[in-house]
């Protein structure tokens, strides 16, 4: 069994979301392409998605949010892992703080939004 690393709450939340590959060292044929994720479940400084790719370790995404109609976030990520299950990728990402990315605002949302 795993050890649980991460010590923030996390939200079982389904949202349709999709990465750009920013950078990738394990497969350069990926950088700048779309990937379509699924969210499994969601935090502060990570998520756990579906994906229709596998990603190597240390690859970096930039994910767009659809969070609401009018409201789209664009955070950045960092792959920390990535397992296949029932057939598809999951993948595990950690939330880049960038002055010129959404995070605070991604934050703020599931502060408000989700407790």
């Amino acid at each position: 069994m795993l050890e649980e690393k991460r010590s923030e709450v996390r939200y079982d939340k389904s949202l349709v979301v999709v990465g750009i590959v920013t950078h990738c060292d394990g497969d350069r044929s990926l950088n700048g392409s779309p990937v379509r994720c699924e969210t499994v479940d969601i935090s502060g400084h990570g998520m756990k998605f579906r994906s229709d790719i596998e990603l190597p370790v240390e690859t970096l995404l930039t994910i767009s949010v659809a969070y609401t109609v009018r409201e789209i976030l664009q955070v950045r990520a960092r792959v920390r892992w990535c397992n296949m299950a029932e057939g598809q990728p999951l993948i595990g990402v950690r939330l880049i703080e960038e002055k010129d990315s959404d995070f605070e605002k991604w934050v703020l949302l599931l502060q408000s939004g989700l407790e």
